[in-house]
């Protein structure tokens, strides 16, 4: 609901910005809230969080309205020359070609990406498996427009105010029958399969504390801790795998020094007898006649005999997904 609506308010003050700075302050103002309220979350607000971390989520939350600016002022530029009405017309191509252009780039972001809100209206969103997640902000962006015209034309004599409420209402009906009866459709459908091949999947989300998981100082066994619980499980016997958490394994199992954790995970495994799919840290060094990303991070050994540099070299560091299966380990 708040997708379809929230811009409105915005709109409606846009209107009476009397320059281009108090338009612009206004259009910030405004995007670092809805960036604030999007994003805070990112900032793990409490004592032992990195202050890095919380340093980058403040600036995630300043900087990501920048893109969206874009948009807003080339809708003021439009309605500087042709009108309100108009400029409200192409509002939802500004915005959406802006979210757009904002996705291809490293600067991504989606969590800003008007579509997003609608997540839980499951029979409204089916669509966008034929336009992508853009086609669904353009039909918000649309439906934002048509009720700010709405309000503008409380302002006009009853006949042009009249038109515009039928047209208006006419697109509104357009942006939310056809997608609600198609979505009706789809996920009726789906419901009448009758599935023939299962797979029975077991979450499992230890209550660990994140920045104790990380500190050097830590004392827990992340995979004893994990493999007791997928064993205690309800419905363990009977489940086809166990799904751990992002980073359930705190460590680069996969590199020379972490052997025994290997070996352990690889144990764990095999004693319960199921597959297990989870996330872990890990990295790789690329060779000297690699051509590494631009993105890769520059390293360098040091000679033991004489503590000076030796060579440079270039890796990366990612945040891995991982299958194993009994009797085989790591396999993917």
């Amino acid at each position: 609901m708040l997708g379809s609506i929230g811009l409105v308010p915005l709109l409606l003050a846009l209107e009476r910005a009397k320059s281009w700075r108090q338009f612009l302050l206004w259009s910030y103002s405004s995007l670092v809230i809805f960036s604030g309220l999007s994003s805070w979350w990112i900032g793990s607000w409490q004592a032992k969080t990195d202050p890095f971390l919380m340093i980058s989520c403040v600036a995630l939350i300043i900087v990501h309205p920048l893109f969206f600016m874009v948009a807003l002022a080339a809708y003021r530029w439009v309605r500087l020359r042709k009108g309100r009405f108009f400029a409200l017309a192409f509002l939802p191509f500004f915005w959406c070609a802006g979210e757009y252009l904002h996705a291809l780039s490293d600067a991504s972001y989606p969590w800003l990406t008007l579509a997003n809100t609608q997540t839980y209206n499951l029979y409204y969103i089916q669509f966008i498996e034929l336009t992508g997640v853009w086609g669904l902000s353009f039909l918000l962006l649309l439906q934002n427009s048509v009720l700010t015209a709405l309000v503008f034309a409380l302002e006009l004599e009853s006949k042009v105010r009249a038109h515009v409420f039928r047209v208006g209402m006419t697109i509104l009906a357009f942006t939310l029958i056809p997608p609600f009866v198609y979505g009706f459709v789809v996920l009726g459908r789906q419901d009448g399969l009758v599935a023939k091949n299962t797979v029975t999947v077991t979450v499992v989300q230890p209550n660990v504390d994140p920045w104790d998981k990380w500190n050097a100082e830590d004392t827990t066994d992340h995979i004893a801790l994990n493999y007791q619980l997928s064993k205690d499980a309800p419905g363990a016997k009977i489940t086809d795998m166990f799904l751990w958490s992002e980073n359930a394994i705190p460590y680069p199992i996969t590199q020379p020094g972490f052997e025994n954790r290997k070996a352990a995970m690889d144990s764990a495994i095999n004693s319960l007898g199921k597959s297990v799919m989870s996330g872990f840290p890990d990295y790789v060094v690329y060779s000297p006649d690699a051509k590494p990303p631009v993105t890769s991070r520059p390293g360098i050994t040091v000679n033991m005999e004489t503590g000076k540099p030796d060579t440079s070299y270039r890796w990366d560091y990612f945040n891995s997904v991982g299958l194993w299966v009994p009797g085989k380990g790591l396999t993917g």
